[in-house]
């Protein structure tokens, strides 16, 4: 409603030109006015003074009320009954109007239905103030109109109000659970209660009443002490606690009672009274603890005690000075009345020494010794005295002499006396008690078992340094530890063995370091250098010197062995004296060297013998060769049989030898015969020096091994012939157009064709038309004599290298002598010549691979595409096995006929 109003008014104010704001009636005009009866006009809004005018709609003439303030009061001229339409306006200055703000309205809805009969508890009946029909009635405080707390009510039109109701206080504002008995409801109020043993108000009161909304604080624990504490009769009391709950405990000072006739404490639950402590009367509760023989009296003395007296004649048992009485404290147990104690009366006679006990009895006294004392002359341990009789006193036995060794002497150091006991030592190495305690304390006649010897070593072993320990051996108060060798029990002695007395501390083997302790046995010249081991050291003598003889540097000595020194090398130092030649070997010796020669050379004429002993600096003369007598006939450099210079140095059977050098095979009478100027050099048949080579012109046929040195022609007209032999040539083989190379028992016939001899000048070769032959390399490679470059290059540059044209269908590969036969595949390879550069071992022609079978043989060489000798040779310097070049012979053999031209040029550099 109030939404719409203020939706009217801002149109009004924008159409009649009033200042904006809200306008309403805060006087609401109900039921009907007579004339003279007053009314309030009073509004809010901008402006609160205006011209107001009341309208009758039904029957104008309007009122002109004239310019009024807000509140102002106004007297009706005329009756204004509440069936008439009146309504009251603002009006500004320019005749704008603001409202109707006021409509009378002929219901009272509080007057026409009022409190609905329930008119208690109320405080109050409003209408609604913007005209509408409605009430809002209001409560008294703590009662409700709408639970469970509200205390209005708007009630629209006339509908029924239900009355006020009291508020649950205990539900609208709660209390705190714990430790609460009950929470009791009043008008306005609520009234707690707590369980006992707890308040609501300090120091004790369990109930407390909160009016309205007031907290609730809780219950807290009550000191009973605090509050109730002891009734008022704290006389005689020692304290107060709580020990539980609702509870307190009252304890009594000594001598007083609680609970009678003696519990000096008592119990009370929460505000129980307590009735005080009363004064005990020990005689009554304690008396004479039941003894009342030769009682006399007991009186309460005080507070807490009584004193009992004996009859005359007789004493309180147990105390001292012959007591009549004794005052007691509390429930102390009397002992009794006694006769006269003879004890305390005449005691021990002044010998109280090795005394034990004195018993009282009725007629006198019973006196004992202490263990280990007796009483003369009885040598008893107690004594019955009557009367005043005088005791004589204990005597202390002597238990060594009594008792002793228990006939177990050995080994014994001494017995020492005491009160009731001997103690017996054992001499240093023995114990009395395992494993180590040397004396025992036997009481009265304990036997003693005797002095056992110690074992050092399962005792006290190595003192937990047992590393490089060989062994313990134990003796008499000492144990004998020995280190491995190598290892020393002192830095300062260097002993490998240790003798430690008793339980001395065993410190430990140590590695010696011979080196340092031993050093070079007083022989430190031209040693180089000297390196410690375990139990060794290593000693290396200087360049030119050895350790040991003949030709050690370095020598090792175990232990403390002693090194005699540095040995001069004699024959690093003095030699062979220059003569080299045909020398084996030189052995240094102590101050000497011994030179052996080669066989077949003398070393000394007197004797003859290939060896010699030269003392000191001496020089040596050389090897003598034996062949030099006069008779050789021939001398090929060795002393072997069966290569055509003997042992002996005379020309075998079937040989020809030059003076020097190598032999060659006799050559066959028809050689002789047809070449008779040939000469043998150093394995070589040759021409000699100006002389033609051999020119074949007829039939020449070879059945025995033939090695020529030089060229070889076979005219037109020749027939070169080889039956079953091997022909070696080094140089070049011509074989002219109808010329005939031929092989007979092809089988082991054989030709090869190696490079030229140096004395012999090479001419180009040239075999065509063949229609069988054989072609072979013969060389000899081996790493020495090549500088191969690492790693080796993949192709072979030649200037005039050899080449085969044709089809291989077969190659025999020799090294070391052994053949093997390896098929080959059939193709064709490019031609060489002077400007070539083939990389025949990347794969392009040919693809090579080798294989090594077992140490020192050659077992395959596989070509693809094509043989070329020159790529036979790169693979044969490219061989080794287990770090060293093989030496052998590669031999090439074409079996096929029809050949094309084969050319070959030799660089012995290459080859």
């Amino acid at each position: 409603k109030m939404l719409s109003l203020v939706v009217v008014l801002g149109l009004l104010s924008h159409v009649f030109g009033l200042e904006e704001g809200v306008y309403r009636s805060t006087s609401p005009l109900r039921g009907t006015y007579s004339a003279g009866s007053t009314i309030t006009l009073a509004w809010t809004g901008v402006v609160k003074s205006l011209h107001v005018m009341i309208v009758n709609e039904d029957s104008p003439p309007a009122i002109d009320v004239g310019s009024m303030t807000s509140g102002s009061l106004y007297v009706l001229p005329w009756d204004m009954p509440c069936n008439k339409t009146y309504r009251v306006y603002l009006f500004d200055s320019s005749s704008h109007a603001k409202g109707p703000l006021w409509k009378i309205s002929c219901e009272d809805a509080c007057l026409k239905v009022g409190y609905s009969g329930k008119s208690e508890n109320t405080v109050s009946c409003k209408n609604y103030s913007d005209g509408t029909l409605g009430r809002t009635i209001t409560c008294k405080p703590f009662y409700y109109a709408v639970a469970p707390s509200t205390t209005d009510v708007h009630i629209p039109g006339l509908g029924e109000f239900g009355g006020c109701t009291p508020f649950d206080m205990c539900s609208v504002y709660g209390y705190t659970s714990t430790n609460v008995k009950n929470c009791v409801n009043g008008v306005g109020s609520r009234t707690i209660t707590c369980l006992p043993g707890y308040a609501a108000v300090l120091p004790a009161t369990s109930s407390i009443t909160l009016s309205g909304s007031t907290v609730f604080a809780g219950c807290k624990d009550i000191d009973e002490c605090a509050a109730y504490g002891f009734s008022g009769k704290a006389a005689n009391t020692l304290s107060c606690s709580t020990p539980t709950v609702n509870a307190r405990l009252i304890i009594c000072q000594p001598g007083y009672y609680a609970i009678f006739p003696t519990t000096d404490r008592i119990s009370l639950n929460s505000s129980a009274t307590f009735s005080g402590c009363f004064d005990i009367d020990e005689c009554d509760a304690y008396g004479f603890s039941g003894k009342l023989a030769n009682k006399l009296s007991c009186v309460n003395s005080g507070v807490n005690k009584r004193t009992v007296t004996c009859l005359p004649g007789f004493q309180v048992i147990g105390e001292a000075g012959n007591k009549q009485s004794v005052e007691l404290l509390g429930d102390a147990v009397f002992t009794g009345c006694g006769s006269m104690n003879y004890c305390t009366m005449y005691g021990f006679s002044g010998k109280t020494e090795g005394t034990s006990s004195c018993e009282l009895s009725e007629k006198g006294r019973k006196i004992t010794c202490r263990p280990g004392y007796v009483i003369l002359p009885s040598n008893t341990t107690s004594i019955f005295l009557a009367g005043d009789a005088v005791f004589p006193g204990c005597v202390d036995l002597n238990e060594c002499d009594l008792y002793g060794y228990s006939g177990k002497t050995e080994n014994v150091l001494s017995c020492e006396n005491s009160e009731n006991s001997r103690t017996i030592t054992c001499k240093p190495g023995y114990y009395a008690e395992a494993p180590t305690t040397r004396s025992v304390t036997l009481t009265g006649n304990a036997v003693f078992k005797g002095c056992v010897d110690i074992d050092e070593c399962a005792v006290y072993g190595y003192s937990g340094k047992p590393e490089f320990t060989e062994s313990c051996i134990n003796g008499n108060d000492q144990r004998k530890i020995t280190c491995f060798p190598g290892y020393q029990t002192s830095v300062l002695t260097h002993e490998s063995s240790i003798t430690l007395n008793g339980s001395y501390s065993f410190g430990g083997c140590v590695e010696i370091n011979e080196c340092e302790v031993y050093e070079y046995s007083g022989h430190p010249e031209n040693v180089e250098s000297c390196v410690d081991g375990v139990n060794n050291r290593t000693i290396t003598c200087g360049n030119g010197y050895l350790a040991t003889l003949p030709d050690k540097v370095t020598v090792t000595f175990l232990g403390n062995a002693s090194f005699p020194g540095c040995y001069l090398d004699y024959c690093k130092q003095y030699g062979f004296s220059g003569k080299f030649e045909n020398t084996l070997s030189c052995v240094t010796g102590d101050k000497f060297r011994n030179i052996t020669c080669m066989s077949g050379y003398w070393a000394s004429t007197a004797p003859l013998q290939p060896w010699i002993v030269i003392h000191g600096s001496d020089p040596f003369l050389g090897c003598a060769d034996y062949c030099g007598d006069g008779l050789r006939t021939c001398d090929d450099g060795n002393r072997e049989d069966g290569d055509g210079c003997s042992k002996t140095c005379t020309t075998e059977s079937g040989w020809v030898c030059p003076p020097s050098g190598a032999c060659c095979r006799e050559l066959e009478p028809t050689i002789k015969t047809k070449f008779p100027l040939l000469t043998c050099t150093n394995s070589w048949w040759s021409s000699l020096p100006g002389s033609p080579a051999i020119t074949v012109e007829d039939e020449f046929a070879v059945s025995d091994d033939f090695r020529y040195c030089g060229a070889v022609t076979v005219s037109k007209e020749g027939r070169f012939i080889i039956n079953g032999a091997t022909v070696t040539i080094a140089g070049n083989l011509h074989v002219e157009s109808n010329g005939t190379l031929m092989f007979q028992n092809s089988a082991s016939g054989r030709l090869n064709i190696i490079p030229p001899c140096p004395e012999v000048v090479a001419r180009e070769p040239l075999i065509a038309e063949v229609e069988q032959f054989r072609v072979a390399r013969d060389g000899v490679v081996t790493l020495s004599e090549m500088e191969i470059p690492s790693p080796p290059p993949s192709f072979i540059n030649c200037t005039s290298c050899a080449y085969l044209e044709g089809t291989v269908q077969m190659v025999e590969i020799y090294m070391q002598n052994n053949p093997f036969i390896v098929p080959l595949l059939s193709s064709t390879c490019p031609k060489l010549d002077a400007e070539s550069r083939v990389d025949y071992l990347s794969g392009s022609c040919p693809d090579t691979s080798l294989e090594i079978n077992e140490e020192g043989t050659f077992i395959t060489v596989l070509v693809e595409d094509k043989l070329c000798p020159a790529v036979v040779a790169g693979i044969a310097i490219g061989v080794t096995v287990g770090g060293t070049a093989l030496l052998g012979l590669i031999a090439l053999i074409a079996l096929r006929p029809a050949f094309g031209t084969a050319s070959y040029c030799w660089n012995r550099d290459e080859r």
